[in-house]
């Protein structure tokens, strides 16, 4: 009697849910937003991407966090791991699939659940950061490794340490051989049972027990002939252990790595001799060694690559003459390929990806067949092949361009689309909001492009392939300005029109300086200070960097106004007042101020003294200029120093205005467009903004996590874009942080 009120009820319930309004995808823009911030643009660079072996996860690390996707959803806007600054070294995926382990920088690695996003473990190593992460067999075991090539088994359940290997045993004289590591790594079967190896100091090769570190076996070199496995070397190794003068070389095994099945390891290594207050080397062989028997199976010139199998049975041998896959158990060889390409194998050791300037070819390595073929021409292959890998079996091939797509294709049909990520980036270089307020412009280096963002709902409107280190926008909004490096002494103006992106002009500048200066902040971190060239805000004029010495150019005329010659001992950073009339350069202890029509000069010096001005001729004071910048109105100039000071001076009486102190040392500036705001980005990722009426500090904003390399307001003040630097090159994340700018 109750059955049909029952199945009423459910009929009308699923007819309830078929009408709810479907859930919008999450907007990345908007998720886990830094307070202060109201949107981020871009997902950042990628630094690697990962498959799970089920092959249901996709894992892409970025500058910006760690995105995890639901492969079979294609769900590109719903990352199951939140945004976070201290982006990681390494990522791996558990051999079952259900955990995803990172390294951060911030020397703690996370272990998280693959299939829900939640954090399952986090461990504190004091160690790290790490090199490289990976898996026991079994899941269980985790084996981390730092870059003094110290040795952790961690328990993944519990985060409990199994075991430490350090391999700088025995000791060598700090005084000596303060820099040299010795190299290691460590294999766990699937009992749970390990084993370490570890180079010596007379250049053999230890392979310890890691139950109780007794040695098993010593690996040395006896022959540069191997018959075991008959590799012809392009070029013969070959070394003359003869000294005539000072202390004799030795042998230094660089690297070690395990096959995945532990039965082969591949050692590198070179010859060296230590020096008073350093070393001396060359060049020394890649050898490969049976595990079990200790033998020797081959040696190979230095500097070649060696690839394995995820089963470790075949072997792919990288030369510059060619290069050739290896059957190991066999010791034969199975096939040959012409040189500059790139092999990669799927996990499970059956498939591989071979990749050339024409495309690429999947094979199965038992029938020596291709399967699939791509011979378009793909320009990104040439460029950044890293970023291309097979699944655990073989049947689905990732790719991430320069452009930030990742795309996931079957291997059976390669044209195929499985699932399309996007928001991607390459390092931004330069960023500008449009003088009606309605969009940003973004540029990039080298293999980027230069994207055209919508101001209001923060969403991509066009891309430009180009590239661009410094970009300005035209007075009507019409035309974009950018200077894109063409080679080590050439630069191109080019002008675009931003409705079309096609290119409406350009022309050349020649012997352009590209000597990049690289300066240490006080929290360690390295940035490339100086700006090689500086756009007035409509694009009107050109200040770059010559051998000859800072060239302003009139950019509508195409034509050089002046040539300023370099003070000090090199150029750390340049400004251009709006209207170009001013030029301000800036050296280790001083700024020359010129006019750039009168040539007209006047300098301010930032030393205290006459000591303090001799140093900086060595560049040991802190009064070493790190970045300028002029008020919208010109009349005032803003230098950040070494000594974590902002100094601001009235121009054009060069009188001290104003002096700000930060808690790091000032990396970028920006005046608001009213001139009653300074934004101060430091070095430690902090961006300060200050009233200068008062002289007090409005508020902090913190969300880069690295050194602020890009700040810019929109034209009506109440919004605050900013870029951060990513890695000692000077490179940045890859995202732009908006913030809303508190009313007072």
């Amino acid at each position: 009697m109750k059955t049909k009120p029952i199945l009423t009820i459910l009929v009308l319930l699923v007819l309830f849910i078929s009408h709810l309004p479907s859930i919008p995808a999450q907007d990345y823009t908007q998720m886990h937003l830094p307070d202060g911030a109201k949107a981020r643009l871009g997902k950042g660079a990628i630094i690697d991407v990962q498959l799970s072996p089920d092959n249901k996860r996709l894992a892409i690390s970025s500058y910006a966090g760690v995105w995890l996707y639901d492969v079979s959803t294609n769900a590109q806007n719903t990352p199951l791991i939140k945004f976070d600054p201290q982006f990681a070294s390494q990522i791996v995926f558990s051999p079952d699939s259900r955990i995803l382990a990172i390294s951060r920088y911030d020397k703690t690695i996370h272990f998280w659940n693959s299939d829900t996003g939640e954090l399952r473990l986090k461990m504190d190593t004091p160690e790290g950061p790490f090199t490289s992460l990976k898996f026991s067999p079994d899941s269980k075991i985790i084996i981390v490794q730092n870059r003094s090539d110290v040795i952790w088994l961690l328990n993944v359940s519990t985060g409990k340490q199994i075991t430490t290997f350090n391999p700088n045993l025995p000791k060598l004289d700090p005084k000596t051989y303060r820099t040299w590591l010795r190299a290691a790594d460590a294999y766990v079967d699937e009992k749970g049972d390990y084993i370490i190896g570890a180079g010596k100091k007379d250049g053999s090769i230890s392979l310890r027990s890691g139950k109780n570190n007794d040695e098993i076996s010593q690996l040395v070199s006896h022959t540069y002939d191997s018959e075991s496995l008959p590799i012809q070397s392009s070029r013969p190794y070959y070394h003359d252990p003869d000294v005539k003068d000072g202390a004799p070389y030795i042998k230094w095994v660089n690297s070690l790595n395990f096959a995945p099945d532990g039965k082969t390891l591949v050692s590198t290594a070179n010859y060296r001799r230590a020096l008073k207050g350093g070393s001396e080397g060359q060049g020394g062989p890649t050898e490969i060694w049976d595990v079990s028997t200790g033998k020797q199976l081959a040696v190979l010139q230095w500097g070649i690559e060696v690839t394995f199998s995820g089963d470790g049975k075949t072997l792919a041998i990288l030369d510059d003459k060619g290069s050739a896959l290896w059957d190991v158990p066999s010791r034969r060889k199975i096939a040959e390929f012409p040189k500059d390409v790139k092999i990669k194998f799927s996990g499970d050791g059956k498939t591989l990806i071979i990749i050339d300037n024409d495309g690429y070819k999947i094979w199965n390595i038992a029938t020596q067949q291709e399967i699939a073929k791509h011979t378009q021409v793909i320009e990104w292959l040439e460029n950044s092949p890293e970023h291309l890998l097979l699944s655990h079996d073989g049947t689905i091939l990732v790719t991430a361009d320069r452009n930030g797509v990742v795309a996931l294709r079957d291997t059976q049909d390669t044209m195929q689309l499985r699932a399309l990520i996007t928001g991607y980036n390459n390092p931004f270089t330069t960023i500008a909001f449009s003088h009606d307020g309605k969009y940003l412009v973004s540029g990039g280096d080298v293999g980027s492009q230069i994207q055209i963002w919508n101001a209001n709902n923060h969403k991509k409107w066009k891309s430009i392939t180009n590239s661009i280190s410094s970009l300005a926008i035209t007075k009507d909004n019409a035309f974009l300005i950018g200077e894109r490096i063409m080679s080590k002494s050439e630069s191109e103006i080019r002008v675009w029109d931003i409705a079309t992106g096609e290119q409406m002009n350009v022309f050349t500048i020649k012997d352009v300086f590209r000597d990049r200066s690289f300066t240490s902040f006080d929290n360690g971190k390295v940035i490339a200070l100086h700006n090689k060239s500086v756009l007035t805000p409509y694009g009107e004029k050109l200040a770059i960097e010559t051998h000859a010495g800072i060239e302003v150019w009139d950019i509508h005329n195409k034509k050089l106004i002046n040539t300023f010659p370099k003070v000090g001992k090199r150029v750390v950073v340049s400004a251009l007042s709006p209207d170009g009339n001013i030029l301000a350069v800036g050296s280790e202890d001083a700024i020359d101020l010129w006019d750039t029509q009168t040539r007209k000069q006047v300098k301010i010096k930032t030393a205290k003294n006459l000591q303090e001005s001799v140093l900086g001729a060595f560049g040991l004071n802190e009064s070493r200029i790190y970045a300028l910048t002029f008020s919208s109105d010109g009349k005032t100039l803003a230098a950040a120093l070494q000594n974590k000071v902002v100094h601001l001076w009235e121009i054009p009486n060069n009188r001290p205005q104003n002096i700000l102190k930060h808690d790091a040392t000032v990396s970028r500036l920006a005046f608001s467009p009213n001139g009653k705001l300074l934004a101060c980005g430091d070095a430690s990722g902090r961006i300060s903004l200050w009233d200068l009426a008062s002289g007090q500090l409005l508020t902090t904003y913190n969300g880069h996590g690295f050194f602020i390399s890009g700040l810019k307001f929109t034209p009506d003040g109440k919004t605050l874009a900013s870029i951060g630097g990513g890695d000692i090159q000077g490179d940045n994340t890859g995202t732009i942080l908006l913030w809303d700018i508190p009313s007072k």
